[in-house]
């Protein structure tokens, strides 16, 4: 268990089952606002369903990044463009 943690302390993810299951739990009743899954029964959830938790935490904030940082590069576009004219 020490190990795990170490682990997670240290960045790196964890290998033990039970500390995923608690973080995997976490995630589901984050993104549930509210209790929805325990940490022993996060293991019934089918893998589309922790995917689909799984992007809302990691890749939907990336998308938003990258939107902004487009959207951001637009704006510099308009203005350098009015400046123009």
């Amino acid at each position: 268990m020490t190990d795990g943690a170490l682990g997670l302390a240290g960045g790196h993810g964890t290998g033990n089952p039970y500390l995923t299951a608690i973080l995997t739990a976490q995630r589901v009743n984050r993104f549930s606002c509210g209790a929805i899954v325990t940490p022993w029964t996060v293991g019934q959830l089918d893998e589309t369903w922790l995917d689909a938790f799984a992007a809302l935490e990691n890749e939907v904030p990336k998308i938003q990044r990258g939107i902004g940082k487009i959207e951001a590069r637009k704006a510099e576009i308009r203005a350098e463009a009015m400046r123009r004219k």
